[in-house]
């Protein structure tokens, strides 16, 4: 499931109903699903990736998202920058998972 390509060419879904779609055609042994998940770049023309993550927007996502459970990939330019500020973000859902490795 792609995110932004949804938000630039769906037909009135709603990121719920089109999760909703997507756990009918999985299974337990697929593991988890798996999401893409970028933003509209502000000011450009729509289907333009922002490079960096649009806080409010992601925030927002997560809301939407809820019950679901997935793996979010991060498309986004900036990449190690967004990427903590997502989980600082995701870290107060419950469906955050912190897989911390020991050495």
């Amino acid at each position: 499931m792609d995110i932004f390509h949804h938000s630039v060419l769906n037909k009135g879904e709603s990121v719920k109903n089109i999760l909703e779609k997507q756990s009918k055609t999985w299974n337990k042994d697929d593991g988890i699903p798996l999401v893409d998940y970028s933003s509209q770049k502000p000011n450009f023309r729509p289907g333009r990736h922002a490079e960096t993550i649009d806080l409010k927007d992601f925030k927002r996502f997560l809301n939407e998202s809820k019950p679901y459970d997935f793996d979010i990939m991060l498309e986004i330019k900036d990449k190690e920058i967004s990427a903590i500020k997502a989980v600082k973000i995701a870290e107060h859902d419950k469906r955050f998972y912190r897989n911390e490795l020991i050495y």
